[in-house]
């Protein structure tokens, strides 16, 4: 049992500070996307998959059955904003560099075009997210080279090619 604490360097505090905001900063933003924008944007593609079009692959479409009405939006920004956070922790544990997460988490929350994904009835605002942990995986799998890594990024390669046929050259 120990009397006195270690304390933390400054910067490693500040670092800690940092990181903590980098984690919150991706639900912040799918906070502030669903204030603005608060329905789904409905385009064309988007019927064939709210009726379970046959031409259209079924990952999505059991995605809206299962999450149904209001909760369609909320739960897909939510989806994408935790798979930003848990890439920016992942990719920090890795390689332990503030700034490169930094970099990282602005690139992705700084591009509109994922977020108008993200607001749409469309396969891609499931596979956004999955993509973004395949992303982080495979970097995982590059600097650990552990074989669970990779198999967890092979399921997801497989979910994603069953959301997207043209995911399927992730396999």
């Amino acid at each position: 049992m120990r009397l006195f604490h270690s304390f933390r360097s400054a910067g490693e505090t500040k670092t800690n500070l940092l990181l903590g905001a980098l984690l919150l900063a991706p639900v912040l933003a799918a906070i502030a996307v669903y204030i603005v924008q608060r329905q789904p944007v409905v385009g064309t593609d988007s019927l064939e998959y709210l009726r379970w079009d046959p031409i259209r692959t079924s990952v999505y479409p059991l995605f809206l059955k299962v999450v149904r009405g209001p909760f369609i939006l909320p739960v897909q920004l939510l989806m994408f904003a935790l798979s930003v956070s848990w890439l920016v922790q992942y990719v920090y544990r890795l390689y332990g560099n503030i700034l490169l997460v930094a970099l990282l988490c602005a690139a992705i929350l700084g591009n509109a075009y994922v977020w108008k994904l993200q607001v749409s009835v469309g396969s891609e605002a499931v596979t956004t997210p999955l993509l973004v942990i395949f992303l982080g995986l495979l970097a995982g799998y590059l600097v650990k080279r552990r074989a669970s890594t990779a198999l967890v990024a092979s399921v997801i390669a497989g979910v994603l090619a069953a959301a997207r046929p043209s995911n399927f050259s992730l396999l």
